[in-house]
């Protein structure tokens, strides 16, 4: 993707991660800056459990999807 950061051209390259549903292609993951969106979330959603286990993280995207409607 070329965009521009702070006013200068910026370039950032994105993959997909893909994987085969019958004839169909799907995406499962974004990877930017060699970090994927799915390792990303592993890890947030890890730090939560530990902290506010299973419940406290499900409790926290029950908000969170309640607030987006």
């Amino acid at each position: 993707i070329r965009t521009k950061r702070k006013g200068r051209p910026y370039t950032v390259a994105v993959d997909y991660k893909l994987r085969k549903d019958g004839a169909t292609w799907r995406a499962f993951d974004v990877i930017t800056d060699e970090v994927g969106l799915v390792a990303n979330y592993r890890a947030q959603f890890r730090k939560i459990v530990k902290r506010d286990g299973f419940d406290g993280l499900l409790e926290r995207m029950r908000k969170k999807s309640n607030a987006s409607r």
